[in-house]
């Protein structure tokens, strides 16, 4: 993981156009919107594991990303993306749902179609990028949970990743606090500090109540 931007690390002056390049050109696409005049404190990190992008945003000044039409039509990269909630309420919209995310839930939103990630304060989040070939769910099934709240009592049994050079992963019925046998990156975003923690490659968490893989 490396950090792309610490705003204490800038002048007051410069943290705005800095944030957004972040956001709009390494993230993004994105349309960022922000009161310009609105204190910015905040920090994103980002790395890779396999093909999958790994992410952690934290920020306490309220503001959007939108991926709009436009954007889509400019760059139509082939991603879903999954937000965790780790403290904080994201607003997510996409395909006319709008979910208010809680602390320990998470959503998929699907990068090719205009969606909208709003804070109204402090927020602390983790998201993944996955190649939509990568992630072994059919595609109108990902469309039906579209920008919907998912927690590890709710959410599908299993959502495989045929990624990150062979591990296979599960999104849900693990939580922010997940089973000794998941992946370090999972299984410490809730318990920093996460930078030290070791991959276990061939391990995956548990099916609920079997044990096993």
């Amino acid at each position: 993981m490396a950090v792309l931007i610490r705003t204490s690390d800038l002048p007051a002056a410069r943290r705005h156009d800095a944030w957004r390049g972040i956001v709009c050109d390494t993230l993004g696409p994105l349309d960022l919107r922000i009161d310009p005049d609105a204190p910015l404190h905040g920090e994103i990190e980002f790395g890779k594991l396999g093909s999958v992008g790994v992410g952690r945003i934290q920020t306490s000044t309220p503001h959007s990303v939108h991926r709009t039409s436009g954007l889509i039509r400019r760059d139509n990269l082939e991603l879903y993306r999954v937000v965790l909630t780790l403290s904080g309420s994201p607003r997510l919209s996409q395909d006319g749902r709008n979910t208010q995310l809680s602390r320990g839930e998470f959503a998929i939103y699907d990068f090719s179609r205009p969606y909208e990630l709003a804070y109204d304060s402090a927020v602390w989040l983790a998201v993944f990028s996955v190649p939509r070939g990568q992630l072994a769910v059919p595609a109108d099934a990902v469309a039906e949970l579209a920008a919907l709240p998912i927690t590890a009592e709710s959410g599908p049994p299993r959502w495989p990743c045929r990624c990150c050079g062979g591990w296979r992963w599960t999104m849900t019925r693990t939580g922010p606090a997940a089973p000794r046998g998941c992946p370090a990156w999972w299984r410490t975003w809730s318990a920093p500090p996460w930078r030290n923690a070791s991959t276990r490659p061939g391990r995956c968490p548990p099916t609920p109540g079997s044990g096993r893989c």
